[in-house]
């Protein structure tokens, strides 16, 4: 695909009601989607059904469940600042309709819902787990990811940390692709290194770890820390090199089989900035690309602890 332009506008109204540890709501909205594909018809896929204007109205009922506790501890995705970590689990759904409007007056009906689960234990260390499946206008999607590290005592200034995620993707279009990249947390790999293939089915698969280490020491708020990582995985790891000559966008991204990393990392806290705030100066060997690379970025490349968020919804 040579351009793709796109506009979306999205109008939408939504109520709540808690009773207890439960939540309840219905939601509806209009969203309105403008395609602009330019492409070599010889090429490239056949996109003759999708059209300069698409529409969605959809209508979703959602429940929730909630049963949430506290602990008191130091958070290690953002060195020796103690905070209260959420543990304990929740529950997500949501059903609904949806009428899909292509501009040809072509109706497609679907029916959407999603489930979204996770849970989190601390006990000699914290394990955490997130499953999130869902049906949303043209794609489904399964998102899982696991956590695990230990020691949890708040007075050992280290820890040893796992982590695992995993995404699959259907998708009618190449609007939406999965990415395994130096932004995707495989430290040292380029930009766009390897990218989702051009067809219905995607995966991306990563899993981490780690050792910290975070010696009690502050200079000007600013606090360190140091990391031993590895990372391997990827977002397409089968051999589709019958496809480099038939596609052209993705010869530029031709970087297929699994992704390996190793290294070490410095991270800088500032005890004056939020949550997750940190600055990240990794060095790593990958033996796909035989070669050394000096990251510079911000945020976690491996967060131990995962999200539980207030809302108990999904998105959108």
């Amino acid at each position: 695909i040579d351009t793709m332009e796109r506009e979306k506008y999205i109008i939408s109204a939504e109520f709540i009601f808690k009773n207890r540890n439960f939540y309840y709501g219905a939601g509806g909205g209009f969203m309105c989607k403008n395609l602009n594909f330019k492409y070599d018809t010889e090429n490239i896929l056949d996109y003759s059904k999708y059209n300069d204007y698409s529409s969605w109205f959809p209508l979703i009922l959602k429940f929730s469940y909630l049963n949430r506790d506290y602990i008191c501890l130091k958070n290690i995705d953002n060195y020796n600042r103690k905070e209260d970590i959420p543990i304990g689990w929740t529950i997500s759904g949501n059903i609904g309709y949806n009428l899909y409007n292509y501009h040809n007056d072509n109706m497609i009906d679907n029916v959407l819902y999603g489930v979204n689960f996770s849970s989190a234990i601390m006990k000699l260390g914290y394990a955490g787990l997130s499953l999130d499946f869902q049906r949303k206008y043209d794609y489904c999607i399964f998102d899982a990811k696991a956590r695990y590290f230990f020691p949890n005592n708040s007075e050992v200034k280290y820890r040893f940390g796992f982590g695992i995620d995993y995404i699959a993707l259907r998708v009618d279009n190449m609007d939406r692709q999965l990415i395994a990249d130096g932004r995707s947390g495989f430290r040292g790999f380029p930009a766009y290194y390897q990218v989702g293939t051009p067809d219905e089915n995607q995966h991306f698969l990563k899993m981490s770890a780690q050792f910290r280490l975070f010696p009690d020491y502050e200079l000007l708020t600013i606090r360190p820390g140091f990391t031993i990582f590895a990372d391997f995985g990827g977002a397409q790891w089968k051999d589709y090199s019958n496809l480099r000559n038939r596609y052209s966008d993705i010869n530029t991204h031709n970087n297929w089989g699994w992704m390996c990393d190793f290294g070490i990392s410095i991270q800088l806290c500032s005890t004056r900035s939020s949550t997750g705030n940190i600055n990240r100066f990794d060095i790593s060997y990958n033996p796909q690309t035989k070669t050394i690379g000096f990251t510079i970025d911000s945020g976690r490349a491996l967060n131990f602890f995962l999200p539980m968020t207030i809302s108990p919804f999904l998105n959108e």
